[in-house]
């Protein structure tokens, strides 16, 4: 390490400019200024780094889009969520993964806040949903471009939609589906312990959609208003998964993974399974069925089928950003900021949406991929309504957020099996994340979840 500082001489100076030149970036990445020309920046022989963290059908049909408008070459890998938090460094230019990975990754240091250049309006950048720019932002800052947003929807298929027309809340549509409903009829007041349904293979679960069905239905039996958390209270950072809201979502879930199924698969696979093999499960169903999907992460199979009408459960309804859609951001450890700006701002345009929804899982199209008579387009444009709504829940988005989930997703599997009672599993996951909460520091977590709710500026 260097002891003393030594001016640079004149050619050395012209040589740092040349670097400079070349690898396109700025020497003021930390303060999310850009000072590299960003509008026509000139070709590198070195590839952009490109990481995608999920589901990716092709990744050479992503630069293959990329390349029909710029000669700029990318190398691109694949990770899944726990190859990517592995990782000891972001050692790439740009990366796209779930928005709820955001707080953590500002945690470890791996990103840089967006330029200016990528932060003011565009006219090639319509408006997006305000969910969509809120998972974007973190203590007031932007730190990434958004693709899409994950909000799970309950839908039913063509034949429950007379029965489910005609029900006002959950209690009301289980029973009208079901004579004898699986769960009490009525809200948890005291010991819930639902009758076992059948083994479950945990490693075939689907622990983030699990965790975000459970997500989608409470936010929709919850009182409380999303602006200061649902998941914590906020003062003491109290986990709040004991509260009847969610002890009611979880026997609900109980319920839906108890109904009759007409085919080879049943319910309960399809409610742990991932979201499209519960869409294709409801959309094979000859009785009435009810799923919860999330129209932005299906398969293009899934997204394809139409059943007929899909109709949302008409109960009050909040919605909720549950965090699996895609934000793309700038690494701490770009080397081409020029060209990843370029990059970030390609993302950003409808063009370039439509192409890569159905390359990338979660990016969604600004137009319908099918029919409007189709129920995966109703469905997308019912998530797209509650994503432009100004106050659905977008939790949990602070860091450790994966390691408080995967806690939930195991109570919720000991649940589904009749392990252990509702009140007994919910208890033993807030007793994890008060745990989580503490090793790491309750004040200092308090302070993030505000950050992550955008109750704090920096």
């Amino acid at each position: 390490m260097l002891k003393s500082f030594t001016p640079f001489s004149p050619a050395i100076a012209v040589l740092v400019c040349a670097l400079s030149v070349f690898l396109g970036c700025d020497l003021n990445r930390e303060s999310g200024t850009d000072s590299a020309k960003t509008s026509a920046p000139t070709t590198s022989n070195v590839p952009l780094r490109l990481w995608i963290v999920g589901q990716v059908r092709d990744a050479s049909l992503v630069e293959r889009a990329w390349l029909t408008g710029s000669d700029q070459k990318l190398e691109i890998r694949t990770l899944s969520v726990d190859e990517f938090l592995a990782e000891k460094a972001s050692n790439c230019d740009v990366a796209i993964y779930p928005s709820r990975l955001l707080g953590e990754l500002i945690d470890r240091k791996w990103l840089t806040k967006l330029p200016p250049t990528l932060t003011a309006p565009n006219e090639d950048a319509p408006q997006v949903p305000t969910a969509w720019s809120r998972q974007a932002t973190y203590g007031g800052d932007v730190w990434a471009v958004p693709l899409g947003a994950t909000v799970p929807l309950t839908i039913v298929n063509p034949p429950a939609i007379e029965a489910a027309s005609q029900a006002v809340d959950w209690n009301s549509l289980l029973k009208s589906l079901a004579p004898e409903p699986a769960t009490p009829a009525t809200p948890a007041d005291s010991k819930s312990n639902p009758k076992p349904t059948s083994k479950i293979d945990a490693e075939a679960v689907d622990r983030a959609a699990l965790v975000d069905r459970l997500f989608a239905i409470a936010g929709g039996l919850s009182d409380r208003t999303p602006d200061y958390g649902l998941l914590f209270e906020l003062q003491s950072m109290r986990p709040r998964l004991t509260e009847p809201e969610f002890v009611r979502a979880a026997e609900i879930l109980v319920a839906l993974a108890q109904q009759k199924s007409s085919t080879d698969i049943s319910a309960l696979q399809a409610m742990t399974g991932d979201f499209s093999q519960a869409w294709s499960w409801l959309h094979s169903q000859s009785t009435p069925a009810i799923a919860i999907v999330s129209p932005s992460l299906l398969s293009a199979a899934a997204f394809k089928q139409t059943g007929g009408k899909a109709l949302r459960i008409p109960t009050k309804w909040s919605g909720w950003n549950t965090g699996g859609g895609p934000i793309a951001s700038l690494s701490r450890n770009c080397r081409q900021s020029a060209r990843a700006t370029e990059l970030l701002m390609w993302f950003r345009q409808s063009d370039s949406r439509q192409v890569l929804s159905a390359i990338i899982s979660g990016v969604e199209s600004a137009s319908p991929l099918a029919g409007s008579d189709s129920s995966s387009w109703q469905a997308s444009s019912l998530a797209t309504e509650l994503s432009s709504g100004a106050r659905i829940p977008n939790e949990l988005r602070l860091p450790r957020a994966e390691e408080y989930r995967t806690e939930l997703s195991s109570s919720l599997i000991e649940i589904l099996s009749g392990e252990k009672s509702v009140d007994d599993a919910l208890g033993e996951a807030t007793a994890a994340w008060q745990k989580i909460t503490e090793s790491r520091g309750r004040m200092l977590q308090r302070s993030e979840y505000e950050q992550s709710l955008g109750l704090v500026r920096d």
